[in-house]
C-alpha cells in the first residue's frame, strides 16, 4: 500500500509541475546525519513512465 501511495504522489506532483521533495534544512537532511543513528532501511522501488506532449 505505501508503494501505491508513493507512485500516486510522484505522479500528481510529475503531472502538476509540483516539486516532490520538500526542502530541509541541512540539520534535518538525513544524507548528513550519522549511519549508526539509522534505526531501519526501506528499499523502496517505484516504476516511472515518463509522457512527453509536444
Amino acid at each position: 500500500m505505501l508503494r501505491e501511495a508513493v507512485t500516486g504522489y510522484l505522479e500528481c506532483c510529475f503531472e502538476s509541475n509540483l516539486l516532490y521533495l520538500r526542502p530541509l534544512p541541512e540539520s534535518q537532511d538525513p544524507r548528513h546525519s550519522d549511519p549508526k543513528s539509522i534505526v531501519a532501511r526501506f528499499p523502496l522501488r517505484v516504476d516511472l513512465a515518463v509522457r512527453v506532449h509536444v
